[in-house]
């Protein structure tokens, strides 16, 4: 769309010329050309209507090895995002002074700085984990479970990679442990135990600064606390001024937090969280609309693609004879062709034409004998065609043999020289693969072009995708027809061109030197006698004549002063100079007096 000359414009160089999409394929049409499919996620449960839609696979969920101790905790919502920060600090220096590691997730790499500026303000050791820190990555993730440390990750840095809990993260397994459990305690189930919910609880502690427009990606933040039966405890900090509830979250929640909620806060309710939820669903179902509309309309080209490169396959692999896929495109371009000289009926019928259309495209065939009247049969009749255009591909092959037999290389081993059959078959799959390749392009170029203002359609009360189907059925059939008949036009007129080869076999290289050195000389000598004889004595050591270097003209030095355009001419006319004797083309008038 011009971006990339918009860059090199930008950065002062030569803006080059738009490129093109040689070939295009979705995602989800790629994945579906695999015969068995299958995958493993953490996530795929919210996204199971979309896997059984798009790829017809059932989700199926697996329990864990052992139970799940995190705790995930409801929202916290605040009015605005200097609260929420406000908030999120605070309760960081709570955690952090329990000793209980910390990992604030972020949605961008401009967040994380600003939350770092904000813990850097407040004195509390933290550590960033960014695409800008990418070097350190491993490092960072490393000491993100130990006593006290305090991470800020981006949502993809560090994917992938489990958080170690170091020695006394998970206290009620140490050595001391006084019986009291706090409620995520893996201990619980061992007895009757002293369970305080006031207790914060051990294991990594993860805080959300944001809620994202996939609940996905907000699992995944979760995840990385309480794996393998750890202890764990997970929180969301959200304002009303995010981009999530700015656009999806109802106006009954602000106006509530603006009347009944004083300064620093916060609304935590399972109702508030189940919003949210809701919220990010829309958001979802939105996403999945647009992905299932981009399906739809690949969709389109898809069957063209499937039967574009299927053809080409059939051509690069040989398994068929080359000859019968060209005969196949040939008689495909009689079938097309024909119509043109038709008519409306029998007596109009321009066979003779049709003829010469063919005799221009196939040379040596023999068409004289073929009875008009056996057209009303038009089968029968084209494949009478088809076999005279066998002969003269026949007729082709033989030239070639009685051709690499006249002229033999002695540099070429009998056994390894190209026969007629191989040399046509090259021509015949050179020219179908470059017809079609060239037409394809042209075809994607064309169909962009089409897809860019399908969405007008809609203006006049017409579906886009229907249209866009309608149109590109249009354009594909005027594809094949290009493809059949620029192949008949050029599949048998192709041939071979090849520059004499220099026969040196035998002959050192001092020897050609000295043979070429001679020939300089002898033509060197002839130049000078040419000279002579022209009365010239310039020559060269060589026996070429020295040009002559012509002479420097003379300044010309004006002795009068400078006749200005708006002075009156000299001539006596009485008009200015630049209306006379100085107008364009006044050269040719008589010289001024």
């Amino acid at each position: 769309d011009g971006l990339h000359q918009a860059v090199e414009a930008k950065e002062t160089v030569k803006v080059e010329s738009e490129t093109q999409t040689l070939a295009t394929i979705t995602l989800q049409n790629y994945f579906r050309m695999y015969r068995n499919l299958a995958g493993m996620t953490g996530t795929a449960v919210s996204e199971e209507g979309e896997f059984a839609h798009t790829y017809k696979m059932d989700v199926a969920v697996i329990p864990t090895h052992r139970k799940i101790r995190r705790v995930d905790d409801d929202d916290l919502i605040y009015k605005s995002q200097r609260e929420k920060y406000n908030a999120i600090i605070e309760h960081v220096r709570e955690v952090n002074e329990s000793g209980m590691p910390t990992l604030i997730g972020t949605v961008s790499v401009e967040v994380s700085e600003k939350l770092s500026r904000l813990l850097q303000r407040a004195k509390i050791s933290h550590s960033v984990l960014n695409a800008k820190q990418h070097e350190r990555e491993a490092q960072i993730v490393r000491e993100a479970g130990l006593l006290g440390a305090v991470t800020i990750a981006t949502n993809m840095a560090g994917r992938g990679t489990d958080i170690k809990l170091g020695p006394g993260v998970v206290r009620c397994r140490a050595e001391g442990w006084d019986g009291k459990c706090c409620f995520a305690c893996p201990k619980i189930d061992e007895g009757d135990h002293e369970v305080d919910e006031d207790m914060m609880p051990c294991g990594l502690h993860i805080v959300g600064t944001e809620r994202h427009e996939a609940r996905r990606i907000d699992r995944q933040l979760r995840g990385r606390s309480g794996r393998q039966g750890d202890p764990g405890y997970s929180i969301f900090f959200i304002s009303l001024e995010d981009d999530l509830m700015r656009k999806f979250a109802s106006e009954r929640m602000a106006n509530l937090m603006s009347k009944g909620f004083e300064e620093g806060e916060a609304m935590k309710h399972g109702i508030a969280t189940r919003a949210i939820g809701s919220a990010q669903k829309k958001i979802e179902d939105i996403h999945f609309e647009n992905r299932k509309r981009t399906l739809e309309y690949d969709d389109v080209m898809n069957k063209q693609r499937t039967a574009i490169y299927g053809l080409r396959r059939r051509i690069l692999l040989g398994e068929e004879a080359i000859e019968d896929i060209l005969f196949e495109l040939v008689l495909e371009a009689l079938a097309e062709e024909w119509p043109t000289f038709a008519g409306e009926n029998p007596e109009s019928r321009d066979i003779a034409g049709f003829f010469d259309w063919i005799r221009r495209h196939v040379p040596m065939i023999e068409l004289d004998d073929l009875e008009s009247a056996s057209a009303d049969d038009l089968d029968a009749w084209l494949d009478q065609i088809m076999e005279r255009v066998g002969a003269s591909y026949q007729k082709k092959i033989e030239f070639f043999d009685h051709a690499f037999a006249a002229e033999p290389r002695d540099d070429t081993p009998e056994d390894t020289r190209p026969d007629g059959r191989k040399i046509v078959d090259m021509l015949s799959r050179s020219v179908m693969l470059h017809v079609i390749d060239s037409n394809w392009r042209d075809h994607l170029l064309s169909v962009d072009e089409m897809k860019e203002g399908i969405h007008w359609q809609g203006v006049g009360q017409r579906n886009p995708l229907d249209e866009y189907r309608k149109e590109a059925t249009y354009l594909y059939m005027e594809l094949t027809y290009e493809i059949h008949k620029r192949v008949f036009e050029h599949a048998f007129r192709a041939t071979l061109t090849a520059e004499p080869r220099r026969r040196t076999t035998g002959i050192s290289y001092k020897k050609a030197d000295a043979a070429a050195e001679a020939e300089r000389q002898a033509q060197a000598s002839q130049r000078a006698q040419q000279a002579q004889r022209a009365g010239s004595s310039d020559v060269g050591p060589d026996g070429a004549p020295i040009p002559k270097v012509p002479q420097k003209q003379a300044t010309y030095r004006r002795d009068k002063p400078k006749v200005g355009p708006n002075d009156p001419c000299p001539c006596g006319s009485g008009r200015k100079f630049k209306k006379c004797h100085g107008a364009p083309g006044a050269k040719s008038r008589a010289p001024v007096a």
